[in-house]
């Protein structure tokens, strides 16, 4: 409670109790410990007291004595008991207080004794950290007077706070607090003579710093590791089973071992390196999937939980290990795959379906990092990248999958600030670069669905940042029984089409992959589709009615946001932009300073969905073939045949081939091929609409079906 709140509940409630007088900057009242008509006790900002009785108390005393709650300046021991989950009273019995800091404000004393349990000095941990009481005084050890009482055969973890030594003897446990790295002194060693002494690593830098430095002066100590907890005091709050838990790190704890040195350079300095770039060899960008996984680049595959990230990448790591298309017939060399999973078990899912997808799974491996001691865990992104980069160039990686990313992330990297995320990222993508992998990264998205596509991805934008491509997977807007992979980035090609896929199990319940060909839908309005079923539902009805709209002819904002409205729907702002960008309309300004008009583009929604009846075998030998996009919207060219392609369309009633030109028949109907046809028979034929040109591409199609 703040202050001046206090003051105020106390002033009521000393009137309600007797007559008050203000004397000064001091407020004059009948004291509550003695019969007293005439005010003899005085209240202060922070203390009070009683002339009559003659002492001087702080100001939470008198809130007890009156009913009122006490204020807080800073922290307390009650607060700082309930904020680590230790009981009050073993605190006070371990000697800690509440007391008044150097700057007035609340403090926890920690008292820091010697093995007879003589005062040495204090600690003081305030809201804003911890220092200790006086100038020019030695640190000591805290927990001394705990190691003197326990029995010489107890193991003493040493720690680095004194809150992980709390935890320890809550417990029952033997802790001794080290105030940091740089103050551990030598001579301290000879404490632990004789003693099982085991010390607590941190995860991060300080923490093996700190490891380094005791393990030099007690060679025979065992480090604790873990890729979990931080510290004791927060296996404690974790209302894990602390004493399991310590007796399990303990056992498989180890003696400390000095990292891989790193390699000076020629001179042992740091040097400046200046490139020309007239000495720079141009390099042509070289892809694991043409358009969306570059080799020797980071990309993130993006998507919701549950969203068929994870059957994705192993479809594609299925293609890589045997050599076979990607989904769009973009040629693949076979090569081997490292799939590095936080979430699923190698034996129960990732191998039944890199077998339903018809994967190699001798071309598949994993990987863990196995301790000294054999402890084994899995790989941590940057420290392990050393071990990474050996497996790639032993077995001739060609593409790493990391799913998901921030579960290999190590413990100091705040996947919140970019700062973090590019140094931890930096590294990983060096290596990419040096090795030629191609690196995916799974992460999935924010609960948002405001704004781009590119801002959705959890955590920092450094993640996207570092990636030089960026895939969305995401529910189909016209069926939630398909997927849709869309891209989000793309540094280094112009945007690929988005395609459609939806999950299947075969007789052995394992997922995979049948893809459906390519969709009309962008990241951006694959994103902005709400969550809810039923506004879901009246977002696809208004996209569909915004789309018949504007089929007729382009329309103003306007125009679209009255047409809407007169037809029951709720159009406003960003529901009806969210419905352009479902269907892909076109912004455009008529004149300078003039309205908005939206219009359908050239290919809006028209595909070659093959409907062909392919069973499970046929989808693992060939792909369902790519939706080609014709110009005319809300219609379909149905392909029956995945393998037939359009034949010559002669003596067919209502064809009107263009003299003098290869008629359609003579290749095969992909985007650009039915671009040129549209654009040669409107030339020719001046006078036709463009009902005229859907008769006679869908003539031609149906003669190549017959």
């Amino acid at each position: 409670m703040e202050t001046i709140d206090v003051r105020l509940e106390l002033v009521a409630a000393l009137e309600h109790r007797g007559k008050t007088r203000q004397a000064g900057d001091l407020l004059e009242f009948c004291c509550p410990r003695h019969e007293d008509k005439n005010p003899s006790a005085w209240l202060g900002e922070r203390r009070w007291g009683c002339h009559a009785c003659g002492f001087e108390e702080r100001l939470d005393t008198l809130c007890a004595e009156v009913g009122v709650a006490p204020p807080t300046w800073g922290l307390t021991l009650e607060r700082y008991a309930d904020a680590k989950g230790f009981s009050v009273d073993k605190l006070r019995k371990w000697g800690l207080e509440t007391t008044i800091g150097p700057k007035g404000g609340d403090v926890v004393a920690i008292p820091c004794r010697d093995e007879n349990g003589k005062l040495l000095r204090r600690r003081l941990r305030g809201s804003n950290g911890s220092f200790w009481e006086g100038k020019n005084l030695p640190a000591y050890l805290y927990g001394l007077d705990m190691l003197a009482k326990a029995p010489s055969d107890m193991p003493v973890v040493l720690v680095e706070g004194e809150s992980d030594c709390h935890a320890a003897w809550h417990h029952k446990r033997l802790a001794v607090g080290v105030p940091g790295a740089n103050t551990w002194k030598s001579q301290w060693a000879q404490i632990f003579k004789g003693r099982d002494v085991y010390v607590w690593q941190e995860p991060g830098k300080p923490g093996a710093t700190f490891a380094a430095k005791i393990s030099q002066n007690l060679p025979d100590a065992k480090v604790i590791r873990t890729n979990g907890c931080k510290d004791l005091a927060d296996l404690h709050r974790d209302g894990a089973d602390f004493e399991a838990t310590l007796d399990e790190l303990m056992a498989t704890a180890s003696k400390y071992t000095e990292p891989p040195a790193e390699k000076p350079s020629a001179n042992g300095d740091r040097t400046s390196v200046v490139t020309c770039l007239a000495d720079v060899e141009p390099e042509t960008v070289t892809w694991l999937w043409q358009g969306r996984i570059p080799r020797g680049k980071i990309t993130l595959l993006e998507g919701d939980p549950d969203g068929g990230k994870t059957t994705l990448a192993l479809d594609i790591s299925a293609r890589v290990s045997t050599g076979r298309a990607m989904p769009d017939g973009a040629p693949t060399e076979p090569g081997a795959v490292l799939f590095l999973t936080g979430e699923d078990g190698l034996a129960d899912t990732i191998r039944p379906r890199l077998d339903a997808m018809g994967g190699d799974p001798g071309r598949v491996y994993s990987l863990a990092i196995r301790e000294p001691d054999g402890f084994t865990h899995g790989v941590t992104i940057p420290d392990d990248l050393p071990y990474l980069r050996d497996v790639i160039q032993s077995h001739g990686i060609v593409l790493v999958v990391v799913d998901p990313l921030t579960a290999f992330l190590a413990n100091y990297v705040d996947t919140h600030k970019d700062h973090g995320i590019r140094r931890a990222l930096a590294p990983l993508a060096q290596l990419a670069e040096e090795t030629g992998a191609a690196v995916v990264c799974i992460r999935h998205l924010n609960k948002s669905y405001q704004g781009k596509a590119l801002y959705r991805g959890g955590g920092s934008i450094a993640f996207a940042a570092a990636a030089r491509s960026v895939l969305l997977v995401a529910e189909d807007p016209e069926d939630d029984a398909y997927r849709v992979l869309a891209s989000v980035k793309h540094n280094l090609t112009a945007p690929p089409k988005s395609l459609r896929f939806h999950l299947t199990a075969d007789l052995d319940e394992a997922t995979r992959v049948i893809w459906d060909g390519e969709s009309p839908h962008t990241a951006n309005a694959l994103v902005a589709q709400p969550t809810d079923p039923e506004e879901r539902t009246v977002a696809r009805e208004l996209a569909d009615f915004l789309k018949d709209l504007l089929e007729g002819a382009p329309r103003t904002v306007k125009e679209a946001t009255k047409a809407a409205r007169d037809a029951g729907y709720d159009p406003s702002s960003s529901t009806l932009q969210r419905a352009r960008r479902r269907i892909g309309a076109v912004v455009r300004r008529s004149g300078f300073g003039g309205e908005c008009v939206w219009s359908l583009p050239a290919h809006s929604g028209h595909m070659v969905v093959n409907h062909g009846g392919v069973t499970s075998k046929e989808a693992e030998v060939s792909e369902s073939p790519v939706k080609t996009p014709v110009p005319h919207s809300g219609h379909s060219i149905v392909v029956t045949d995945p393998l037939t392609s359009v034949k010559e369309a002669e003596n067919v009633p209502g064809a009107s081939p263009i003299a003098g030109r290869p008629s359609p028949a003579d290749a095969d109907p992909d985007d650009q091929t039915v671009l040129r046809w549209v654009r040669e028979y409107a030339r020719d034929h001046p006078e036709c609409g463009r009902e005229d040109v859907i008769d006679y591409l869908s003539t031609c199609v149906s003669r190549a079906k017959s």
